[in-house]
């Protein structure tokens, strides 16, 4: 039943693999903990008790709040689908409330250190020149880890420069770019034609440094990231998505109107491109506290 209700995830509803794996592991959670089999029988049984107390199992685990409120989700989706279909009469989840949330901002490097991560991993080296390549795609264009991994060169108008990706849900979008990064790429492209004289299969743009014929993974991509990052932040966090952030956070900070970030980043909703003023806000009482004469009187 699961396996089914999987497939019309992405077969109806084009979610991502990665948001198949989540909904797995999270059903298979349930399951274990009712120490019962997903079948037919067994999901009619459950109860509104049984997952209030399956909720506060994974509170007790330590599960990160958020954590806890995509089981949730998940659960509440699932058993939407079995009523639609005609397994379950009514929805146990759907009176299961989530957790809230503590505010919480996301973090983001300066420009300052994106810019020298950058400039000290150029080089002749081809991989240095991809490290630093993929560092300032991720922070010029604000595109997703997967995004970035999935490019691949017939991707790119390099006239109109333009990047087409395919984000969350199978949507497609469109995103520009400067100058700068168009010649950083032609010289990419140029130093992997002479260096070696081929590409990952179906065009990809970024190689595997395990099998130059592959294209990256998500995890060499994060480690790259994390690694090459941590030479010029005192951040702790430093993933492929605080570049995401830093990109918003950026344009933002520099005047971009709100509704052109949300559709460069393909967001669904206005509200979580939002969160990103705050940031904007917080920096701006900060300058103000550094910089005016009479701010500390």
């Amino acid at each position: 039943m699961v396996e089914t209700y999987l497939q019309y995830l992405e077969g109806e509803k084009l979610r991502s693999k990665e948001t198949i794996r989540a909904y797995s592991t999270d059903l298979l959670n349930l399951f274990k903990f009712l120490n019962v089999e997903p079948t037919n029988s067994n999901v009619k049984m459950i109860t509104v008790d049984d997952l209030r107390e399956w909720v506060v199992s994974l509170v007790e685990q330590n599960y990160q709040l958020r954590s806890v409120n995509r089981h949730i989700s998940t659960v509440k989706n699932f058993f939407k689908y079995l009523k639609k279909i005609g397994i379950v009469d009514k929805n146990p989840a759907i009176n299961i409330p989530s957790m809230k949330l503590p505010k919480k901002l996301p973090v983001y490097f300066k420009d300052t250190e994106v810019n020298k991560t950058v400039d000290y991993l150029q080089g002749d080296d081809l991989i240095s020149m991809r490290n630093a390549l993929m560092i300032d795609v991720l922070y010029q264009t604000g595109i997703r880890r997967s995004e970035l991994c999935s490019l691949k060169y017939s991707n790119i108008d390099f006239y109109r420069m333009l990047i087409k990706v395919v984000g969350k849900g199978n949507k497609e979008r469109v995103i520009p770019f400067g100058t700068d990064l168009c010649n950083k790429i032609k010289t990419y492209k140029t130093q992997c034609e002479a260096t070696i004289n081929t590409y990952p299969q179906d065009g990809y743009l970024f190689f595997s440094s395990k099998n130059y014929n592959c294209r990256i993974t998500e995890s060499e991509l994060y480690r790259v990231v994390v690694n090459c990052m941590g030479m010029f932040t005192t951040q702790t966090k430093r993933s492929p998505h605080v570049l995401r952030h830093t990109f918003a956070t950026t344009m933002l900070n520099n005047g971009a109107d709100i509704n052109s970030v949300k559709e460069i980043l393909g967001h669904a909703s206005l509200s979580t491109t939002q969160i990103y003023t705050h940031i904007t806000f917080e920096q701006m009482l900060e300058d103000y506290k550094n910089a005016h004469p009479h701010s500390k009187k």
